[in-house]
């Protein structure tokens, strides 16, 4: 099942399910009378089904629940792309994953894990935009069933014991610290987490570059999940980047990716080495592991990315940074370092940006003017130009 079929399958059985279990979960809720105590008694299960850049976001909240429950069971309910990013925060204890590559599958994962989480103590869903995810989550008669309620999913009101407004123009980092101080935590600055982080997965000093590798040695995260593709520069676009960034240089550009990536990859080392002559270009698109994609982050001597679960890897790494922002504002996905020398953030916001959970579908529809005004001339005509989405243009 691709990204768009699994968003189909939430919106239109998510909705009819919400609608059948909510006046049950309000019947239940009168009934059973149980104490809904903002702590956690038992197993915890979070839900993160998509984004592994978005559950290092959450790292500092989840630490702050590991630090205050030490002895609680935590199982992250997940698909396998996201596990791969939680082996690395090594927070959870275990790993409720589900299968995502075909609907029978899909249904037989969730049978099963529900039976693994079956009457846990504590459930905290961070999959907001999802309403089968509520619905599991109520399924599984959690003591405590938290979710983040924005002002178009008031079906989380209905199906948790405990919903936390968030207004989605702020930051959501905000927002999972919120759920970890109400339910005892204390929020690590992102100091602690980076620092627990390089401990935790042996990257306190960097390993020596090898020997053909030649300095500057600048990684390369140029690619992002299904979910708004627009994120991404192409080809020829990273080409100008570098040429702008490093005139006349010569070095080594290493490609980085999941395994999904690498016939991409294949095509951006070609085309790199091409436009690029004096360089070496290496792809490590899926023959890495993100162990071993955050050790060579911690040889380079910068990373370029873009909105990626590699940019928020590197962000708890001693790698200077230099990311580009479009459809997504960095505003709303990186809590701030008390050193911010190391990192440079560059966003032109235009009219329509950001649209990522606004639109199920970029409205430019992949004519990215907000990641083409990163190597454009200056020129305003960008941002004032609107998206027709129905009509000809005049």
């Amino acid at each position: 099942m691709n990204l768009k079929a699994l968003k189909q399958a939430d919106y239109w059985i998510g909705s009819v399910l919400a609608i059948l279990f909510t006046p049950l979960a309000w019947v239940a809720r009168k009934v059973a009378r149980r104490d809904h105590a903002p702590e956690i008694r038992g197993q915890l299960v979070v839900v993160k089904i998509l984004g592994g850049g978005s559950l290092l976001i959450a790292l500092p909240a989840l630490l702050a629940l590991r630090d205050r429950y030490p002895d609680t069971r935590i199982t992250l309910l997940c698909s396998p792309a996201v596990k791969k990013f939680a082996e690395l925060a090594g927070v959870f204890d275990d790993y409720a994953v589900i299968s995502t590559d075909r609907a029978g599958g899909f249904l037989l994962s969730c049978l099963h894990i529900l039976r693994m989480v079956f009457r846990a103590d504590t459930i905290i869903n961070f999959e907001m935009h999802s309403k089968l995810t509520s619905v599991f989550c109520l399924l599984t008669l959690a003591r405590n069933r938290i979710g983040l309620t924005l002002s178009w999913n008031q079906w989380q009101n209905n199906l948790s014991t405990h919903s936390f407004f968030y207004n989605d123009s702020s930051p959501i980092y905000l927002a999972y610290f919120q759920i970890a101080r109400a339910l005892g935590g204390t929020i690590p600055s992102m100091e602690e987490t980076a620092r627990r982080f390089r401990a935790r997965n042996g990257l306190e000093e960097a390993p020596p570059a090898p020997p053909d590798c030649p300095r500057p040695i600048v990684a390369l995260a140029p690619y992002c999940s299904d979910l708004v593709p627009e994120r991404e520069f192409s080809d020829a676009e990273w080409a100008v980047v570098l040429k702008t960034r490093h005139p006349g240089a010569a070095g080594t550009i290493l490609v980085l990716g999941g395994p999904a990536d690498k016939p991409r990859a294949a095509r951006t080392q070609a085309h790199l080495g091409a436009a690029l002559p004096g360089w070496r270009v290496i792809d490590l698109a899926g023959k890495e592991s993100l162990t071993g994609s955050a050790r060579w982050l911690t040889m380079a001597d910068e990373l370029l990315t873009i909105d990626s679960g590699v940019n928020h890897i590197a962000r708890l790494l001693p790698v200077p940074i230099t990311s580009y922002w479009g459809p997504t504002d960095p505003y709303r996905r990186l809590a701030a370092f008390t050193d911010t020398t190391r990192e440079t953030v560059l966003y032109r916001k235009c009219f329509c940006s950001p649209c990522v959970h606004t639109m199920d579908t970029a409205p430019c529809r992949g004519n990215n003017i907000c990641m083409k005004q990163h190597i454009a001339p200056p020129d305003t005509r960008a941002a004032e130009t609107g998206w027709l989405i129905r009509g000809d243009a005049s």
